[in-house]
């Protein structure tokens, strides 16, 4: 695009430069001709009135100045067409001119022409030599050698004038024809300078040109390469044009959209990232719904079976089911354990639910523990293990009351039934900073680390048998997964050197309470 710009701003200028000198050099001429016919008729009209004032004796300084000042060849003739001899020098005087009404004087210099036949007529704007005698009276014969066109390009029309003399009553035509000598010279000077002329008028449009072009074309191109780079979702760039005009507010406004392009298109890639992320998530959560659908019908697929065998059984009083006593006692403990599964599914349901709002109340979390450790220290002792209790006083808590004290109660049932007899059960409650972490470390037992991570997922037992017998219903650590999580906490299991560590974190959120509960004396370092 510079270069194009480059030429055509070159052509225009040349063609303009070109069109104004050929306008100069065909205009001068005819203006200033006009003007000097017009400058000459007005000073003869002036010279015409000095002459009614002027004796013919004493015109004599009238007549040099005619030819020395205002450059034109004069004749005068009488009524009868007879040529006079104008008083004056030899050198300005014309005298006997024989010419008629249609004779032009026809000299580059001031010379006497004598009564000898020479004429010039003007036909149609042109001179014509209709005859040619001799020349009297020269000075210099070789100063008349000038053809007929240089003769025509050096005179005006012959102009008349009617004169008077002051004392004399007689009329006189005065006839005078001005000189386009300067003219000529300036047109000549106009056609030297034209080589010179041309060089300049090159140079100045080539100048002009390289400047419209650095000033105009090479921004635009910018501007070009920035809109591309926007085609092409590139926002990276920015236009380095500063300039004040259109341009500049061109370049601004397209750095101002590259920018809020660049800002949107980051939103939308971080909401584009937040949806699939989100889409993800559904994916999973719908993934562990099926699995979890698919886990219960297994779970409530194999008591259902029992039930119904021992009460088939029954009814027919076919072999060890005749003793219905004691098969309707084992159908009822079937039958407590699916209506507990089923509670749990229950509680699970409601959790996952858009519409579940945690009740929260303040909860004295060392009264809740001690009460869930009395509870099981009877089924502990049945199992000869030694339950130990560490709990720090009056940690207070804002929660649901129902769901940790439901979490609580199955860490403390997955801690007693998988630990081996003449284990040791150590659970400690204690605040840290801004957290209430409540641990339970059981000894004599080891959980592969292949296990650890999917120990929260539900329904999954350690036992690939998923033997309900050696555990529960298989929801207990995922409820107790969920209400950490509901609560703002965590929870983990771990290996350590003497056993099995399991710990939950919640988020205390409870003000400082003031008030000082009194405790009995075994719930801090107390055995059970």
């Amino acid at each position: 695009m510079s270069v194009q710009i480059f030429f055509i701003t070159l052509l225009v200028l040349v063609l303009a430069c070109s069109i104004t000198y050929g306008f100069i050099a065909w205009f001068m001429p005819v203006t200033y001709m006009s003007n000097l016919d017009t400058q000459l008729d007005n000073q003869m009209q002036q010279i015409v009135r000095q002459l009614k004032q002027t004796e013919f004796s004493e015109s004599g300084p009238v007549w040099e100045y005619i030819v020395m000042e205002l450059n034109a060849q004069i004749c005068l003739k009488t009524d009868d067409g007879q040529g006079i001899a104008l008083p004056g020098s030899a050198e300005t005087a014309i005298v006997d001119a024989a010419v008629d009404e249609e004779t032009v004087v026809v000299t580059d210099y001031a010379i006497s022409v004598a009564q000898s036949g020479e004429e010039f007529a003007a036909q149609d704007g042109e001179v014509v030599i209709q005859q040619a005698t001799e020349v009297m009276d020269m000075d210099d014969t070789a100063a008349f050698s000038v053809t007929v066109e240089e003769a025509a390009e050096s005179v005006m029309a012959t102009k008349e004038y009617d004169i008077q003399f002051s004392g004399d009553s007689a009329h006189y035509t005065l006839y005078v024809t001005g000189s386009l000598q300067a003219v000529n010279q300036a047109v000549d000077a106009l056609h030297n300078i034209l080589p010179w002329l041309t060089v300049v008028i090159l140079v100045i449009s080539a100048g002009s040109a390289w400047f419209c072009s650095c000033f105009i074309a090479r921004p635009v191109e910018q501007l070009s390469v920035s809109a591309q780079q926007l085609s092409q979702l590139n926002f990276n760039w920015r236009c380095s044009e500063k300039r004040k005009d259109e341009l500049g507010v061109l370049a601004h406004s397209l750095n101002t959209l590259a920018q809020r392009l660049q800002t949107t298109l980051q939103e939308l890639r971080s909401a584009n990232q937040k949806l699939q992320a989100d889409i993800e998530q559904e994916r999973e959560l719908e993934h562990k719904r099926l699995a979890f659908f698919s886990a219960v019908s297994h779970e409530l697929k194999t008591p259902i079976t029992i039930v119904k065998g021992q009460l088939e059984g029954m009814q027919a009083g076919i072999g060890v089911y005749q003793d219905r006593d004691k098969y309707l006692a084992r159908s009822l403990q079937v039958m407590q354990k699916m209506e507990q599964l089923v509670q749990e599914i229950l509680i699970v349901t409601r959790m996952e639910s858009d519409s579940f709002i945690l009740q929260r109340k303040s909860v004295l979390l060392t009264e809740l523990i001690l009460q869930l450790t009395e509870d099981y220290g009877e089924f502990a002792q049945q199992r000869q293990q030694r339950l130990e209790v560490q709990l720090e006083p009056n940690i207070l808590y804002s929660g649901d009351e129902g769901l940790l004290k439901k979490a609580f109660s199955n860490l403390l049932s997955n801690a007693v039934r998988h630990s081996p007899m003449h284990s040791v059960i150590t659970v400690s409650l204690r605040q840290i900073e801004n957290d209430v972490q409540l641990q339970i470390e059981n000894t004599g037992i080891k959980i592969p680390d292949d296990d650890l991570p999917r120990l929260f997922e539900a329904f999954y037992r350690v036992d690939s048998s998923r033997n309900s017998n050696t555990g529960g219903s298989g929801l207990g650590l995922y409820l107790v997964k969920m209400i950490a999580e509901l609560h703002g906490g965590s929870c983990w299991i771990e290996n350590y050197d003497a056993g099995v560590r399991t710990v939950l974190v919640l988020k205390n959120n409870v003000e400082a309470k003031e008030t000082v509960i009194e405790l009995p004396q075994k719930e801090v370092g107390c055995v059970i």
